[in-house]
């Protein structure tokens, strides 16, 4: 019997985006893996008792490369353990329990451990990088197949789920999608309506997601927990890494009634382009138009930039038309200098959405009626610049949050002079990034308004 899955191949972009997308868990979530918990973990890297920035800051790294790299569990273990011994993060310790106070004697790294870690954050990673692929090719696989792997130390408590076909949209995905507990190696199969019928199978009409009661003893929070499901695992990572809903409606910056349903598809569907192929796309809409017939084109550019096709270019010189420009970033920052001045410019052009592959949704809306100059607001690009390196020189800030917040300070200084509005919904990672750096964001903003 072999210790662990070896995970050498090299994942999928969407598996390692979603671990990326993760920011720190606070530091008094830090103590026990319940304090975090269910859909928390998409959004959140905890790794129990790695209380200090520096060790859980190691860890992430080590798990980031091993999935950017299809670094196998040995290669994990050999460069991590030696790192995490000179940190101090080794062995027995004492800690103090922030929900008690009380000092406990506690587990810190071992070899365990990091398979436990290791082991983990792959398969989530990659069961969250699979259900993107399944959102984005649905329409020709609309049905799930759960597979429990048949193997003398197979769990029971799976077996329960195991075959069972369900439509990709059924509710019951969000609560039993693998991993279903620590090592679970249960996947899921996708099925197209031909497949289904050539192999004599049948979607599940009888089945009924059994659940009981279970109180998280950290929080008390109480939770139907689904059969066989190890508490904690009763969610969908991907699924929570993909909704952009409540994002959504926090920055609909008045955007008509009617739109809305459109407007949040293509959101997802820039999204899910930027995911597949790691560059940006571009959509043009116009608000002026009913959805139907009112979408202008979909045009395809770098990983930093993006062409705009012919129908979008004589779209945006049209001064009669409300359109939305909705794009992706690979990067998750906020709308560019190059895509402000573009709304600027083009009297025409309303908004400009921009979608982050860590869920992350800016939107900017221009307040003026005239055309604004590209040197003007190219000037104000280039002095939040200049104000985030001397910044750097001065040891206020790393130079890659200075990169995820340069756009985002933009956006801020254009909208304080009257230009914009700027609404933005950051994913939990990148608003720790604004935070940590909050003065000085207000400093350079105050600034370049004053």
């Amino acid at each position: 019997m072999t210790e662990a899955v070896e995970f050498a191949p090299l994942p999928p972009r969407e598996a390692i985006e979603y671990f990326r997308s993760r920011g720190y868990a606070p530091p008094e979530q830090r103590f026990d893996w319940r304090d975090v918990w269910r859909a928390e973990h998409a959004r959140m890297f905890v790794v129990a008792k790695a209380t200090q920035d520096d060790v859980l800051q190691l860890i992430r790294g080590e798990v980031d490369r091993a999935l950017s790299e299809g670094r196998t569990l040995d290669q994990f273990r050999a460069d991590l353990r030696p790192a995490l011994q000179r940190a101090g993060w080794w062995g027995q310790a004492i800690q103090t329990d922030p929900l008690t106070g009380e000092p406990v004697e506690v587990r810190l790294g071992t070899n365990h451990r990091l398979r436990t870690i290791y082991d983990t954050n792959m398969r989530t990673s990659m069961a969250a990088g699979r259900w993107a692929r399944i959102q984005r090719t649905k329409a020709a696989f609309p049905f799930l197949q759960y597979r429990q792997i048949q193997r003398p130390t197979k769990r029971d408590e799976h077996a329960i789920y195991h075959e069972i076909i369900l439509p990709v949209d059924h509710p019951a995905w969000a609560f039993i999608y693998p991993p279903n507990g620590w090592y679970c190696g249960c996947s899921v199969r996708q099925l197209t309506r031909r497949q289904m019928e050539r192999e004599g199978l049948r979607v599940t009409d009888d089945f009924e997601l059994e659940t009981s009661p279970f109180v998280n003893p950290r929080s008390g929070e109480i939770s139907d927990l689904p059969a066989g499901v190890h508490p904690g695992f009763d969610s969908n990572p991907g699924m929570a890494w993909l909704d952009v809903e409540s994002a959504h409606e926090a920055s609909r910056l008045g955007l008509p009634a009617n739109w809305t349903a459109a407007d949040r598809a293509l959101i997802v569907e820039a999204r899910a382009r930027g995911l597949r192929d790691g560059v940006e796309s571009l959509t043009l809409y116009d608000q002026a138009r009913e959805p139907v017939g009112g979408i202008i084109d979909w045009s395809r550019g770098q990983a930093s930039s993006v062409n705009l096709s012919r129908a979008m270019r004589v779209a945006l010189d049209d001064d009669a038309a409300q359109l939305v420009a909705i794009h992706n970033h690979p990067a998750s920052t906020a709308p560019s200098w190059p895509d402000q001045a573009m709304l600027l410019h083009y009297t025409g052009l309303r908004q400009i959405v921009v979608v982050g592959h860590d869920g992350s949704l800016y939107r900017v809306e221009r307040r003026t009626p005239k055309a604004v100059p590209r040197d003007l607001v190219r000037g104000v690009g280039e002095d939040v610049e200049a104000a985030l390196i001397d910044a750097i020189r001065g040891g206020e800030i790393s130079q890659l949050e200075a990169g995820q917040l340069r756009s985002h300070i933009t956006s801020l200084a254009i909208e304080r002079v009257g230009a914009t509005t700027y609404s933005y919904q950051m994913s939990f990672r990148m608003q720790q990034v604004a935070d940590r750096n909050a003065d000085l964001i207000t400093r350079i903003v105050d600034w370049l308004g004053g």
